[in-house]
């Protein structure tokens, strides 16, 4: 990942907010599908909502793209957090 994530490229990429990129798997043998990791840490537990087996590429996209907006959600608010956070302790220490 050479360039800077963002909440739009990133959830258009499959990528959650640790540069983990997920795919869409098809199983061998059989007219399911799965999601997995396809780029990143590989020991990430797959979350609940990525887990069990999808009948077509579409409903297993819709799963990855609700599960990286709210991961994203999540992540630009614990950010907000924490320069909020900072920024206070910044102003304390000026004091």
């Amino acid at each position: 990942m050479d360039q800077l994530l963002t909440k739009v490229t990133a959830i258009t990429e499959n990528t959650d907010p640790r540069g983990v990129k997920w795919g869409i798997c098809a199983i061998k043998g059989s007219s399911l599908y799965s999601i997995d990791v396809v780029e990143g840490n590989k020991l990430t537990g797959k979350p609940e909502s990525l887990q069990g087996l999808f009948t077509n590429k579409i409903l297993a996209q819709r799963a990855i793209s609700n599960f990286l907006s709210a991961y994203w959600d999540e992540s630009d608010l614990a950010a907000k957090k924490m320069g909020r956070k900072q920024h206070a302790e910044s102003v304390s220490d000026n004091s």
